[in-house]
């Protein structure tokens, strides 16, 4: 099973799944994309602000349906998937700037049991990183890392394939105002333990950055 999480800075849902296709995801995991203009089963796409949300699409293989119509933050969503096999998603992308890992505190305690029920995902954009552990004290990156491990059993898809401390990535998922110079950490996608990592890759400067200032991250897992 193959899952794609990118920050596509803008354009449409289809425009943005089509520079993705040669990977042949199951799950593609769009931020700063535009609202569909029609429906299609396939996709779920959230947010405030019609021209910058965030959406789902998954293969044929599997539906995706909302667990919380109304959730707690609209960019902070649960998700049910049902196919070839079932789990659950929290799917992220963090907005309040001078906060941004402290708007995942709440969801984390709403959703604990659904995140519990059945093998749980959080994947997206968090805006997120170690480096900036200092600047929020009472529940910090580290902090969440620590919780989703020791309570959900979830581990960084990217730092377990890689061996890489948190905050200490050679590979980044975002070039902040696009310089190459400027680069940062900032994607994720959670898995649970029992889940078999085969292949983790973030997508290089050079071939990215004419799309977005961020690159996409590959998961490419073996669920048992």
């Amino acid at each position: 099973m193959k899952l794609i999480t990118w920050n596509c800075h803008h354009g449409s849902i289809n425009e943005r799944i089509t520079h993705l296709t040669k990977f042949n995801a199951d799950f593609i995991f769009l931020q700063e994309v535009k609202r569909p203009l029609a429906p299609d089963s396939r996709v779920r796409w959230f947010g405030t602000n019609e021209k910058k949300g965030h959406a789902i699409f998954v293969s044929e293989n599997f539906l995706v349906s909302s667990f919380d119509e109304e959730p707690v933050d609209p960019f902070i969503v649960p998700l049910i998937i049902d196919g070839t096999f079932s789990f659950h998603i929290l799917m992220i992308w963090t907005q309040h700037r001078s906060e941004y890992i402290k708007q995942l505190q709440e969801p984390l305690n709403k959703y604990h049991k659904f995140l519990l029920e059945k093998p749980s995902i959080i994947v997206g954009d968090f805006n997120s990183s170690a480096i900036w552990d200092k600047n929020h004290r009472s529940f910090n990156h580290s902090i969440m890392v620590t919780h989703l491990h020791d309570v959900f059993g979830l581990r960084s898809a990217y730092h377990e394939k890689m061996k890489c401390p948190q905050g200490y990535e050679p590979d980044p998922t975002l070039h902040h105002c696009y310089k190459q110079e400027r680069p940062y950490h900032i994607d994720y996608c959670f898995l649970p333990e029992s889940w078999q990592i085969k292949d983790v890759t973030v997508g290089k400067y050079e071939d990215w950055i004419s799309q977005s200032d961020h690159c996409p991250l590959i998961v490419d897992v073996d669920v048992k």
